[in-house]
């Protein structure tokens, strides 16, 4: 198999090979780490290398047997494996165990074969960081993949591997599948494990994957749903495989669309406004009913909401491994906006952090009413169609400094965290390519729990516009 071939499948695929006797599980994997040494030094998206024994002795009849896979390093971790949360805090950490969501993986016969570069401690839309430097996007190495998972979202666009592990807490699945060209799926709150090790952003946050196709993340969600004991929130499973969503056609949807941002008003770029505009004519011409909605959010106490939850977890996960790894939490280890925002959440009164979690209730309500009316609500991803590197500032570290950063990352991405904080599932499709090849996506959100919906739609949109076979100008198969 040549590395274009490769390149060219999605991950069922590729096992559907590894079951035929086609290819073997540990040629995949010396495929996919020379697509890593081909578009790494263009990219920069790998963390670390992950050398699993006992390749070729996987389970040929698990959905993802033998396909390649990589770990963001931030929201999962492998036994004796580092997982060092994009920062020089906690370079060289390792846990004695596979966290659940990584053995869920591992038992779905995938094999991991490296750990994609993450800003620190995920807190910028786009992915650099004093410990791994600047990740670059496929389509345009001058441009940034976006954020958190920027790493594995540029490698699945480099066709490094089909699919790869994402962590969501502000939007960092389906931000860096819209500047990618992706899809991504950020499953319900509760849908997936999140133990046993420090969960970042707490019932905010949840992972999945990003992928080229469909149904990839489907099945993925399929292998590794279902809460494990101890979770705070259990959902109800599906009534048939999400798999099988991709099978027909979905019902005549109401959808509502909004481009309004929440917070400050005002409007996405051209590009992002077009994305919407060719979505809607698809939906239009698919049967379904568009229509406008407001989502009457007060931008400001949602904006002070987030940052004062994430300033809170942010604090208490610092020290926590500030004490594993006995270094100070200071300029030598953390970068100037992450002391400041863990100045600010080591200040924060136990009731300032009780009132941010008080409106987070009050918003998911009126979030949830929203789909008394409407099936499906489609917002732009991101306000811009790209995103230029931040590389980490070296100024101030103060609370102001850090606070007018975070900010500024909210004012790019304001629709994505708003379902963190609210629980319900949401997708970045790729749904349109601007004059010189940029992708740009659009965000579909559906109602708690219902994925099902979500990836019928996928599929739909996925026969319509098909993306799986655009090629950005740094491709792993180009290499030969």
């Amino acid at each position: 198999m040549t590395l274009d071939e490769y390149s060219s499948y999605d991950a069922l695929g590729l096992a559907e090979l590894v079951r035929r006797g086609e290819v073997s599980a540990s040629e995949l994997a010396e495929l996919a780490r020379r697509a890593i040494a081909a578009t790494n030094p263009a990219l920069n998206f790998l963390a670390g290398a992950i050398d699993e024994a006992g390749v070729g002795e996987r389970d040929a009849s698990a959905p993802f047997a033998g396909v390649p896979f990589l770990l963001k390093d931030l929201g999962a971790h492998v036994a004796n494996v580092p997982i060092e949360y994009g920062s020089r805090i906690a370079r060289g950490v390792k846990f004695e165990q596979d966290s659940e969501l990584a053995a869920r993986y591992r038992r779905s016969g995938v094999v991991f074969v490296g750990r994609t570069t993450t800003p620190e401690f995920g807190l910028s839309p786009t992915t650099e960081s004093s410990l791994h430097g600047v990740t670059s996007n496929p389509w345009n190495t001058a441009l940034s993949p976006g954020g958190s998972s920027g790493g594995s979202a540029a490698a699945v666009a480099a066709g490094v591997v089909p699919m790869a592990h994402a962590a969501d807490g502000m939007g960092s699945i389906r931000i860096p599948a819209h500047y990618c060209g992706l899809f991504g799926l950020k499953p319900s709150r509760g849908r997936l494990p999140k133990g046993p090790s420090w969960a970042g952003l707490g019932d905010l946050s949840t992972s999945h994957v990003i992928s080229r196709s469909v149904r990839d993340s489907a099945a993925m969600l399929d292998a590794s749903a279902c809460a494990e004991p101890g979770s705070s929130y259990w959902l109800q499973a599906p009534a048939r495989p999400f798999l099988r969503e991709l099978d027909a056609e979905p019902p005549k949807l109401r959808i509502g669309m909004t481009s309004t941002l929440p917070v400050g008003g005002g409007q996405p770029d051209a590009e992002t406004l077009q994305a919407l505009s060719t979505f809607a004519k698809i939906a239009t011409d698919s049967g379904h009913i568009v229509t406008t909605v407001d989502l009457k959010i007060d931008g400001h106490p949602y904006a002070e909401s987030l940052l004062a939850i994430s300033a809170s977890m942010l604090a208490y996960g610092v020290g926590r491994l500030a004490a594993l790894t006995k270094r100070p939490a200071d300029a030598t280890t953390l970068e100037p906006t992450t002391l400041g925002c863990m100045h600010r959440g080591e200040r924060l009164a136990a009731t300032e952090v009780i009132a941010a979690l008080d409106h987070v209730n009050v918003l998911s309500r009126r979030m949830a009413r929203l789909f008394d009316g409407i099936d499906i609500l489609v917002t732009p991803v991101c306000r811009s169609a790209t995103l230029s590197p931040t590389p980490p500032a070296r100024a101030s570290d103060d609370e102001e400094a850090a606070r007018e950063t975070l900010l500024s990352h909210l004012d790019q991405i304001q629709f994505a965290p708003l379902l963190n904080l609210t629980g319900q599932p949401a997708m970045s499709v790729p749904i349109h390519w601007t004059a010189d090849g940029t992708p740009v996506g659009v965000q579909c959100v559906a109602g708690f729990g219902n994925e099902s919906l979500l990836f019928a739609l996928a599929g739909q949109l996925e026969r319509i516009r098909p993306w799986a076979g655009r090629r950005p100008p740094v491709w792993a198969g180009h290499a030969g």
